[in-house]
């Protein structure tokens, strides 16, 4: 119940702040679900992937984790494309925002009781 009570809280009292952090993300998810026609692996899809990585990573909170400020909620396609990446390009330490976020939600008791994970 406290949950709900600060959602509506937050879309009432923020919701223009609510909706923008919404619209962006769902732009940067678009972008990740629907890449340029050019074949896979072409310059423009491999700046494609790059920029969404960037404007994912200016949105990070690196104090708690995932993107922007509360109300927070799992971006799993998000994660897993920053996980991609680092893989990809071997370079561990570009892992690092996504594993802090999946940390940050392991701790603060994020879980599935019946699914599992997160």
């Amino acid at each position: 119940r406290r949950v709900l009570t600060e959602i509506a809280r937050l879309f009432r009292d923020e919701g223009d702040r609510v909706r923008e952090t919404t619209r962006q993300v769902r732009e940067a998810l678009e972008r990740i679900r629907d890449p340029p026609t050019a074949g896979a692996g072409s310059v423009s899809s491999a700046r494609c992937v790059a920029q969404v990585e960037a404007e994912l990573l200016q949105r990070i909170d690196p104090v708690h984790g995932g993107f922007g400020q509360a109300p927070k909620f799992p971006h799993p396609a998000a994660h897993a494309l920053l996980l991609l990446r680092a893989q990809v390009l071997g370079a561990p330490d570009r892992a690092e925002p996504a594993l802090h976020a999946l940390r940050q939600m392991a701790a603060g008791g994020l879980y599935d009781q019946i699914g599992g994970g997160f």
